[in-house]
C-alpha cells in the first residue's frame, strides 16, 4: 500500500511524505485502494488538515466542555469544604502550636508555616522514633 496512515491530532490522514508519494504518482490513480484513494482526494482539499482540526475540536466540544465543567466544580467545591472546615483550621492550629512549642528557643513565634512543611509532620518523631505527631 502507498499510504500507511499514522495517528495525528486530527485521526488518522497521510504524512506529509505520503501525500507527496500519492500526487507525484497521480497517473497511477487506477491502481489505487480505497484508502489511497480517499487520501488522494483528501489532500486536494485546501487546508484540509485545519479543516480536519476545527471538525473533531467542534465534535469534541460538548464532550471537553462538559468534563472540564465538572473538574472545575469539584474543585470549586474543595476549595471552599477546606477554606469553611473547621476541623481542619484546628488541626492546623495544633500543628503550628506545636512547631512553636518545638522551636521556641530557636526562631520565636510563627504566625503562620508554608504548606509544604506540613509534609514534615510525618517526619517528626518521638525521642524512641515509635511515634509521629500524625499519631496524634
Amino acid at each position: 500500500a502507498v499510504v500507511s496512515t499514522q495517528s495525528t491530532g486530527h485521526g488518522c490522514v497521510p504524512s506529509r511524505e505520503e501525500i507527496t508519494h500519492l500526487l507525484q504518482k497521480a497517473e497511477q490513480i487506477s491502481e489505487y485502494g480505497e484508502a489511497e484513494l480517499f487520501c488522494y482526494h483528501l489532500c486536494k482539499v485546501a487546508r484540509y488538515d485545519r479543516k480536519l482540526g476545527v471538525m473533531q475540536f467542534i465534535g469534541s466540544f460538548d464532550e471537553q466542555h462538559t468534563r472540564l465543567t465538572n473538574q472545575v466544580s469539584a474543585i470549586h467545591q474543595a476549595s471552599y469544604s477546606v477554606k469553611d472546615s473547621t476541623s481542619l483550621r484546628k488541626v492546623l492550629e495544633v500543628i503550628l502550636a506545636l512547631g512553636n512549642y518545638m522551636n521556641c528557643n530557636k526562631k520565636g513565634l510563627a504566625s503562620g508555616f508554608k504548606i509544604q512543611s506540613l509534609s514534615k509532620v510525618a517526619e517528626t518523631h518521638s525521642g524512641d522514633y515509635k511515634v509521629t505527631l500524625l499519631h496524634y
